[in-house]
């Protein structure tokens, strides 16, 4: 089985991809290019673009994983904006999660997979990434709450939003998350 994990930045999909027993995981973010190849607009990086990551090259490697039972998939250092080697294994398993902020759209002709958009409330999505961003990456909360509101909410309405429509499931509260990840224990 795949499972396929698409929302706005800070929804909770790697919490749900982490929260899967005995998944294979790859992830978009692992994907994204190097700063420089970033796409910007002369004030901020546009990294919740399609064109920030190296979709093409992801669709790939979950094919390898999917056929030959195993990829090799890069490593994404935010802390320095630039991937890393492409020297990781992963292997194929009984349940294989691909999640990021595009892969419905990417992988919308996958078989054998369930397509799960997050809908959580962007509220919620806007604290999360505050407390990840000033934490991690000690960004200032007014810098934080500028990019959001003038970059990543009119990325999500173009780009991320119309997943919705194309998802299998819509998880719109923790009770839906928590009935989901007992659906899933069922393929383990």
């Amino acid at each position: 089985m795949n499972i396929i994990i698409s929302g706005l930045t800070c929804s909770g999909k790697t919490t749900l991809s982490n929260e899967i027993p005995n998944a294979s995981i790859l992830r978009e973010d692992d994907y994204m290019k190097d700063r420089v190849n970033i796409p910007n607009n002369g004030k901020y990086y546009l990294m919740d673009l399609p064109s920030a990551y190296n979709i093409d090259e992801y669709v790939n490697d979950i094919n390898n994983l999917l056929t030959l039972g195993y990829t090799y998939y890069p490593q994404y250092d935010f802390s320095r904006n630039a991937r890393l080697n492409k020297n990781e294994t992963k292997t194929r398993s009984n349940i294989n999660v691909f999640e990021g902020l595009h892969v419905i759209s990417a992988l919308k002709d996958l078989s054998e997979s369930i397509k799960v958009f997050l809908d959580t409330d962007i509220e919620t999505c806007l604290e999360r990434r505050i407390k990840r961003d000033t934490l991690l990456y000690k960004i200032d909360e007014r810098l934080i709450r500028k990019y959001f509101y003038e970059i990543i909410i009119p990325i999500y309405k173009e780009y991320i939003e119309h997943q919705r429509d194309l998802a299998d499931i819509v998880v719109r509260k923790e009770e839906d998350k928590k009935c989901l990840l007992k659906r899933f224990q069922t393929y383990c």
